[in-house]
């Protein structure tokens, strides 16, 4: 007699234990563990999680898990496949289907090919006879996709229904034309409402929160209300996409630099801000050994995706090796020391160290181009498109003429006669409007430049798109395996050490 299946799968763990990517309060793995934090949402439910790294099979209903129990039994004695009914495709397709649609509406060909390779790895008495073995399945499961978003459009579910055509311009009005979908992983990208609240009750909190923001002690108050209406904030940037000066009117509060990491992690469960210094800190020796060694035309478009060059000097040669260029960020790593370990960090000009102590490299990045603005000094030929890509130099008379001729960047105003690192201000443009200011430094404003661009779902500048997806891709591991050859050739440089 034959054995029922067993409810823990081929991995021996419990069902009960599976957690779902939708809670409001549950639990989420970092980038790089299985460690967790709670997500620090009102009682939306959001997704909390990512696409996984290995996609985990649900659990089948009973009469389809027998079925697959007894089927891998008889594969493993005879080496005989399943034999699949059209009814024990579709349960199998449906379920599946309802577990990709935890993690993405729209799921990209490789997230199916994962979905298919993980399904035939647990039951290989489903194999097919073709070169991966589940050609098939990955078909079916587009078309199964396909009609679980309508499902889903018809019972409301906004991320589908954002598409439909009585929601589209009428230029748009074609099904497959400017579908609006992640393109950046983003795993809230269209969220639902929170449970008992409409668009009008939603709009009622926004217009008290333009009183809130007012209030002196209001920060409290404004944060769980910015929570709470999350959705329609994205329903407002998703569905109508406005203009940036219109949308910073509407929500004044979201533009702070606190909002703008709260926002971008509600987007993709990423913190921002840590992320981004604690791995370009880490990787900033690496980039400056690669782009050291590659010369001409190539080199100067390499450049773009380095925040500002540094250099790692022994101790014992600091003086000898620093004549060597005009100015740059020297790191003296800690004999033995983990990466991120270091004796000291300083800035150099003409051969003398004129700051050191410097607590981090990226602290190092925005003090050197202090210095560059408080002696007065002309960006190092070699080093010219570097500092563009995290700088704009604004006088104050002419910001606004200024803002127009870009889409969006950082500028910087710097304090006249200041000490070094001295500015007036720091902030972010966008369509010819200041949107964010006050940013402590130019390295904050290049990662909040990034949660801007999610915030306001607007797509990466084309004259910097591979800069960005290095910054997306690589420092924030979001969606980091599929990369562009340009950005690959770069990381497998990175990796190897070289």
């Amino acid at each position: 007699m034959q054995n029922a299946p067993s409810t823990s799968g081929s991995s021996g763990a419990p069902v009960s234990n599976q957690t779902s990517p939708i809670s409001s309060q549950a639990s989420l793995p970092t980038t790089d563990s299985d460690d967790t934090i709670i997500l620090p949402h009102s009682d939306n439910e959001l997704r909390s999680r990512a696409w996984p790294r290995e996609f985990p099979i649900p659990h089948f209903p009973y009469n389809v898990e027998v079925q697959l129990q007894r089927g891998n039994d008889s594969f493993r004695e005879t080496g005989t496949q399943l034999k699949i009914t059209p009814g024990l495709k579709s349960d199998i397709l449906e379920k599946l289907a309802e577990e990709i649609f935890q993690y993405t509406a729209y799921p990209q060909n490789y997230q199916i090919d994962e979905v298919a390779e993980a399904l035939i790895k647990k039951f290989p008495c489903l194999k097919e006879p073709s070169a991966t073995g589940y050609y098939g399945w990955m078909i079916s499961l587009k078309y199964k996709m396909a009609n679980y978003r309508t499902k889903m459009r018809t019972i409301g579910f906004p991320e589908v229904t954002v598409n439909a055509l009585k929601n589209k311009h009428s230029d748009d009005c074609l099904p497959a034309k400017n579908v609006k979908k992640p393109k950046k992983a983003e795993v809230n990208f269209c969220p639902s409402h929170p449970a008992g609240e409409t668009d009008e009750s939603l709009e009622n909190v926004r217009l008290e929160m333009l009183n809130d923001v007012r209030q002196r002690n209001g920060a409290s108050c404004v944060k769980k209300k910015m929570s709470k209406t999350f959705s329609y904030r994205r329903k407002e940037v998703v569905q109508e996409n406005p203009a940036a000066g219109e949308f910073k009117a509407r929500w004044l509060a979201l533009f702070h630099i606190d909002e703008i990491n709260a926002e971008f992690h509600r987007i993709t469960t990423v913190p921002l801000e840590t992320t981004f210094m604690a791995q370009l800190d880490s990787l900033l020796p690496q980039l400056t050994s690669i782009f050291n060694k590659k010369g001409g035309v190539s080199g100067q478009k390499l450049a773009k995706h380095l925040a500002i060059l540094q250099e790692d000097i022994e101790g014992d040669d600091i003086q000898r090796d620093l004549q060597n260029s005009t100015m740059g960020v020297y790191v003296i790593n800690k004999e033995g020391g983990e990466i991120g370990a270091h004796d000291d960090i300083g800035i150099y000009v003409e051969g003398e160290i004129i700051l050191d102590n410097i607590g981090s490299v990226a602290q190092a990045c925005a003090m050197m181009l202090g210095v560059i603005y408080v002696l007065n000094m002309a960006y190092p030929k070699e080093l010219k498109y570097s500092y563009e890509f995290i700088q704009k130099d604004i006088e104050g008379d002419d910001i606004q003429r200024d803002l127009q001729n870009s889409t969006m960047g950082v500028y910087v105003i710097n304090k006249e006669g200041g000490e070094i690192g001295a500015h007036d201000d720091i902030g972010i443009y966008v369509e010819g409007e200041i949107i964010l200011d006050n940013i402590g430094s130019v390295a904050q404003a290049c990662a909040m430049m990034l949660g801007v661009i999610y915030v306001l779902n607007m797509a990466y500048p084309k004259e910097l798109k591979y800069s960005y997806e290095f910054i997306q891709k690589v420092l924030l591991k979001m969606d980091g395996e599929r990369l562009s050859p340009k950005v690959l050739g770069l990381k497998n440089k990175i990796i190897a050490g070289l």
